[in-house]
């Protein structure tokens, strides 16, 4: 534990919207391994050492590869990954969180000086971002007046197959439900002469019909051909693979989360509070500068290249945010 004196803008700590992760029946902050000696190495991903470990590794990595002086530009990718365990078990606002950022800070001074000494100051770009943030947890937000709840995604799967075997005569139809995705087996589509697209929207209208925490439903033959763009309007159609995603999917509405558990919280809407995520450029021919519009994490690959000199990768629709 760090100086009490550095932890100044965290929510009330022991709460009861935390996980207790180390098995201490407790959720206070500091905490300790005795309870999960046997486990210890799995649980490393859930603390600030995660990603000690990491830096580590990307150190050893930099002295001994030395990219970046082969006359080739080299492209190394580092996941600090523990703040996303963090954030599940114990949500944004937490003492567990800030001491993991606070730690993490210290984290990137010390890549940088790495970078400095090993590749040279104006010799590498560095960018940081994120793959999503987290919401708040559905009992700190209950704590604030601010509606919240949990959808029990198991009654969603059960209700859709006895709506299924009462509309089609077998809850087979459904192939696959998870990750709020409806996978329909086109074998029993064929098989009973189904249209593939009224079978989707009959879905469709039930689970709107049915389960008011939902916010929006999409439907494949309605979005399989469009293009996904920039600026993501609708962040289904820019996540939907054709060959991998769901036949219907859905989105719950603001601060509803999926899953039956009372404590920790999770992320995947896309609303502000899962999807507002920095973005920081650093090193060669960056100029010091704020951006205040709006850019995407798909403008990250356009900008890269577009500083080096080489083409975008195929289906980039980002654009470059900074010249030359």
């Amino acid at each position: 534990m760090l100086p009490q004196e550095d932890y100044s803008i965290s929510s009330p700590d022991n709460a009861q919207w935390e996980d207790d992760v180390f098995s201490e029946g407790k959720t206070g902050f500091p905490h300790s391994f005795s309870n999960v000696m046997n486990k210890k190495n799995d649980m490393i991903r859930s603390t600030p050492y995660g990603n000690e470990l990491l830096l580590q590794f990307a150190k050893s990595l930099i002295e001994n590869e030395k990219p970046g002086n082969s006359g080739y530009t080299d492209f190394l990718a580092i996941s600090f990954s523990s703040p996303d365990f963090i954030g599940h078990a114990y949500g944004p606002n937490s003492f567990e969180m800030e001491d993991t950022y606070i730690r993490m800070d210290r984290q990137l001074a010390e890549l940088i000086n790495i970078l400095d000494k090993n590749v040279g100051k104006d010799n590498y770009i560095l960018f940081l971002t994120a793959d999503h943030a987290v919401s708040e947890t559905v009992k700190y937000l209950d704590q604030l007046n601010i509606p919240a709840a949990r959808l029990d995604l198991k009654s969603v799967g059960d209700s859709l197959k006895i709506f299924s075997r009462s509309k089609f005569g077998t809850s087979d139809l459904i192939k696959n439900f998870s990750n709020l995705q409806i996978y329909l087996d086109s074998d029993i589509l064929n098989d009973k002469h189904l249209n593939k697209s009224e079978v989707e929207d009959d879905f469709a209208d039930y689970l709107r019909t049915e389960f008011p925490m939902i916010e929006k439903v999409f439907v494949r033959h309605n979005i399989q051909n469009l293009t996904p763009d920039r600026v993501p309007i609708n962040y289904i159609l820019n996540g939907f693979n054709p060959q991998r995603s769901g036949d219907i999917e859905f989105e719950l509405k603001p601060n509803i989360l999926p899953g039956r558990y009372a404590s920790g919280t999770t992320h995947g809407a896309s609303y502000p509070y899962d999807t507002h995520v920095p973005l920081i450029f650093y090193g060669w021919n960056v100029p010091a500068k704020n951006i205040n519009t709006p850019v995407y994490t798909v403008d990250i690959a356009a900008t890269i290249c577009n500083m080096i000199g080489i083409d975008e990768p195929t289906g980039c629709i980002g654009i470059p945010i900074l010249n030359k």
